[in-house]
């Protein structure tokens, strides 16, 4: 059994505050853990406490099991909107010491682009959604006090704060092109087409070859053979 103990200063202060499972999100009373500490056979490891105030940092790409240990704790989940995965480290096995993470540690500021490895500069994603990140075009930052702005593909924009709610931003606008770039409304926008090129093309009769050694057919109410020259008045 493993406890994380979540302490505010109004909790030092002697209020009263529940807790909560870190696996489930259920909230569980000092009762509780009393009685799951007092079984037979149950064994209580007490962590030093960790500042998640602190940033901890290393030169190398890698984080290491304790800065992932308290982005975990920090975070508590995939930060990627609307997902609810937890980022704790889970067990292997009854009795098992190996562990492992159900999530990834990601650098927001990819380590490529000159991102530290640092626990201001990750965040847990699980590994579908850090795919998404990598491969699919999603793009993320932090902004405020923790909370992280997501911009989708298509320019769709949700901030995941820090209690692990998410809320929608809507679509990002384009920026407006500049007057020289954009349509006079005055101006219809056909004005710059030559006319001709907005009417059918025009045949002219004899040009096909069929027609060509065909005279053409006489006028309406004029017999064949009849003189059509013009009158003399």
């Amino acid at each position: 059994m493993v406890l994380d103990v979540h302490l505010s200063a109004a909790a030092l202060a002697g209020s009263y505050e529940p807790g909560q499972v870190e696996n489930t999100g259920t909230p569980v009373t000092a009762d509780q853990v009393r009685e799951w500490c007092g079984r037979p056979g149950a064994r209580v490891t007490v962590k030093p406490v960790i500042d998640l105030a602190a940033e901890d940092a290393t030169e190398a790409y890698p984080f290491t099991a304790a800065m992932r240990e308290k982005i975990a704790l920090r975070d508590r989940t995939c930060v990627f909107p609307f997902c609810t995965r937890p980022a704790h480290p889970y067990r292997r096995g009854v009795g098992s010491e190996e562990s492992g993470w159900s999530v990834d540690h990601d650098h927001v500021v990819a380590f490529a682009a000159g991102g530290a490895t640092s626990t201001a500069n990750g965040a847990p994603l699980c590994r579908v959604h850090h795919n998404l990140k990598t491969h699919a075009g999603w793009r993320y930052r932090v902004v405020g006090t923790r909370s992280y702005l997501w911009t989708s593909p298509h320019g769709y924009r949700y901030r995941r704060d820090r209690d692990g709610g998410t809320t929608d931003l809507g679509h990002r606008r384009q920026p407006t092109p500049p007057p020289g770039d954009r349509p006079s409304r005055a101006e219809p926008l056909s004005a710059a087409v030559p006319a001709a090129a907005l009417s059918p093309p025009r045949r002219l009769r004899g040009s096909l070859p069929w027609e060509r050694d065909r005279a053409p057919a006489p006028p309406v109410g004029v017999a064949a053979g009849a003189d059509r020259s013009a009158p003399p008045f």
